[in-house]
């Protein structure tokens, strides 16, 4: 069994955030409350805690990246063990496509 942690909404305005620390590793025992990561937008800064305890298990996210609301930034399992689910598309694999279909205009 595991806990995903998503990346929460600071600002109805922005979207997305810096993942300014990150104060985790893989594999790493957390409690309930423990900062995972810290985020900041234009207007805000805030921690992110856990919300259940368990092992941090399938960290997706590095510190410096810009991440939007409701990514994954790791899970939180029950045992060490524990294998997250596999990404659809890995975000560092993320890219544009091959050519531009035809008849397609960007101005």
């Amino acid at each position: 069994m595991s806990t995903p942690v998503l990346i929460p909404l600071l600002n109805p305005n922005e979207p997305e955030a810096m993942l300014a620390t990150l104060s985790i590793v893989e594999g790493q025992r957390v409690e309930i409350g423990d900062t995972l990561c810290t985020l900041e937008t234009t207007k805000a800064t805030a921690d992110v805690q856990a919300e259940a305890g368990g092992f941090v298990a399938g960290l997706r996210l590095r510190q410096g990246q810009t991440v939007r609301a409701g990514e994954v930034l790791c899970y939180l399992a029950d045992t060490p063990d524990w294998q997250p689910p596999p990404e659809e598309m890995p975000r560092d694999e993320v890219s544009a496509p091959e050519s531009i279909p035809p008849g397609l205009r960007i101005t």
